[in-house]
């Protein structure tokens, strides 16, 4: 099977279940695992690179209400691959290609190939996304083998988690200009770790919030992941704007519990590794539970460079 993945989660599951050498292209944000990183790219993305959070969002807002697209696809690139299958998603304008402008790519491909758009809005909705893939693909057997690990590992955080006596409060932002709270499959995760997210709502889409909200709910944490971006990229956003000292009053702030997720690896990529999310939410979550399972990834404290 000649498979083309334009969404990175979906990537990341097609490796899951052995698949990635039958993967021909990619897109241009696919970057895991690193064995898919020479794949053709068919994709582009219209947003200037150096451009500032504000600037991007901005950017955003005005493409959405025109109607037009955030990304390019090589139209002659894909038909040149032949794709049995194409994964893409149809939870978000924002983060990848439409199922519409693929089919119009493909041109006089488009009846001959299959297209699946992925629509996760809950961590239980990827694990069936791994079974629909698998299901495509002929690999239910060794589909159904990854969904049980992933399961025994979730199952480990939530019965480690009653044991806790205190969930700390929590608000994750996703974006800092402007402010952007959790949504999705987030909230979850941080309930499941034994948090209590105080603004994010779990299956709702992330939204703008404003400094004040922010500082009126005074969480006991703070997070930070902001969508497709690095730990380092979200450090200088968080640096640049001088969001802190607006923050200043709150308990997260000086009593510098502040912490810095991988938004584009992890918190808003929602195949796989949203289970090591999870882990590492619960470690920073409850320390001491988790103390005997130092493989747990763990978040950054915002400010401690030598944290992983």
């Amino acid at each position: 099977m000649r498979i083309v993945s334009l969404y990175p989660a979906a990537t990341e599951i097609v490796a899951l279940l052995g698949l990635a050498e039958q993967l021909v292209g990619i897109s241009h944000e696919c970057d895991f695992p690193h064995s898919i990183r020479s794949l053709p790219q068919v994709t582009k993305c219209t947003l200037p690179p150096d451009a500032s959070s504000a600037q991007i969002d901005a950017i955003v807002r005005e493409k959405m209400s025109a109607n037009q697209p955030l990304y390019e696809i090589d139209s002659q690139l894909l038909q040149s691959l032949k794709p049995d299958l194409v994964l893409t998603q149809s939870l978000c304008k924002v983060c990848a290609v439409d199922q519409t402008s693929i089919e119009q790519a493909l041109g006089g491909f488009a009846p001959t190939t299959r297209i699946i758009a992925l629509q996760p809005v809950e961590l239980s909705a990827v694990l069936e996304d791994i079974e629909r893939i698998a299901a495509a693909t002929d690999t239910f057997d060794r589909g159904q083998v990854a969904i049980d690990s992933l399961r025994s590992r979730i199952q480990t955080v939530e019965h480690a988690v009653r044991q806790a006596t205190h969930r700390p409060t929590v608000v994750m932002l996703e974006w800092i200009e402007p402010l952007f709270c959790s949504g999705h499959w987030t909230p979850e995760l941080v309930r499941i770790a034994g948090g209590d997210e105080l603004i994010g709502q779990e299956k709702k889409l992330s939204t703008t919030i404003s400094v004040e909200k922010l500082i009126a709910s005074n969480p006991d944490l703070l997070l930070f992941a902001c969508c497709g971006y690095s730990r380092e990229r979200t450090c200088e956003d968080i640096e640049r704007t001088g969001l802190l000292s607006q923050l200043g009053t709150m308990d997260a702030v000086t009593k510098k519990q502040i912490y810095i997720g991988d938004g584009n690896a992890y918190f808003n990529r929602p195949g796989p590794r949203l289970v090591d999310t999870l882990e590492m939410l619960a470690t920073t979550f409850h320390p001491k539970l988790f103390a005997s399972s130092p493989s747990f990834p763990k978040l950054s404290r915002y400010g401690d460079r030598s944290s992983s």
